[in-house]
C-alpha cells in the first residue's frame, strides 16, 4: 500500500508534507504510512477525506484504477505515467464545499440573530417582574 500511496503522490506532483498539510496530520504520520509503518486508524481517514479521487479499492488491495474520477475509468496506472493531472473535478468539489461553508455561516449568523432578540426579550420581561 505505501508504493500505491507514494506513486499517487508523485502523480499528482504532492509532496509529503503537504498531505501532511492538507490532512491536518503530523508529516511524520504521512512518512510513516508511505514508509509501509503502520499508523492510527483516524490519521488514516483524515488522509483518505483529503483525497477524494483516490481509489480506497486500489490504494488497500491494489484492485482497480488509482483514480475514482469517472472520467478516468478506463485508464489503470501505467496511463499516468509521466502524465498532467485535471484536478477540475477536484475544484468543483472545494467550491461546492466552500459554499455550503458559507451557507452554514448564514445559517450560524441568523440563528444569532434570533438567540440574541430572545435574549433581549427574556431581559425585559425579567426586569418587569423585577419591578412588580
Amino acid at each position: 500500500m505505501h508504493e500505491r500511496l507514494s506513486t499517487y503522490l508523485h502523480l499528482k506532483k504532492m509532496s509529503q508534507a503537504q498531505l501532511a498539510r492538507m490532512a491536518g496530520v503530523s508529516p511524520t504520520v504521512v512518512s510513516r504510512l508511505c514508509s509501509g509503518e503502520n499508523i492510527a486508524s483516524n490519521s488514516f481517514l483524515y488522509i483518505l477525506r483529503n483525497c477524494p479521487d483516490l481509489n480506497l479499492d486500489w490504494l488497500i488491495y491494489g484492485t482497480g484504477n488509482m483514480l475514482r474520477d469517472r472520467d478516468c475509468s478506463n485508464l489503470n496506472i501505467e496511463t499516468f505515467a509521466g502524465a498532467e493531472t485535471d484536478t477540475a473535478g477536484l475544484d468543483r468539489a472545494t467550491v461546492d464545499d466552500k459554499r455550503r461553508i458559507s451557507e452554514l455561516e448564514q445559517l450560524v449568523m441568523e440563528k444569532d440573530k434570533v438567540i440574541s432578540e430572545r435574549d433581549s426579550a427574556i431581559k425585559a420581561l425579567l426586569e418587569r417582574v423585577v419591578r412588580m
